[in-house]
């Protein structure tokens, strides 16, 4: 979605489907570091021939989710997920 405003680089926030490699690699990546949740930045496009992952962020920034998904109301599924613990 090309157009919201960030404070990083010229980073553009897109909606993509994660396929299950990636999922899977998420996953054990934050079980290894002990964190229930995180975000992860994950590098992909024509340039790369696989995905890189970046940096994890045991906080992350979530400013410009809701304006790609209106439609999920996040802060409830983080509360809901982490008092499933």
């Amino acid at each position: 979605a090309p157009g919201f405003p960030e404070t990083h680089a010229d980073i553009i926030y897109t909606n993509f489907d994660v396929d299950a490699e990636v999922a899977t690699n998420c996953i054990n990546i934050c079980n290894k570091l002990g964190l229930r949740f995180a975000g992860l930045d994950i590098l992909f496009g024509d340039e790369y021939d696989k995905y890189i992952y970046g940096e994890i962020n045991p906080c992350p920034g979530l400013n410009n989710f809701n304006n790609l998904r209106p439609d999920i109301n996040l802060p409830d599924k983080i509360l809901k997920s982490l008092l499933e613990i």
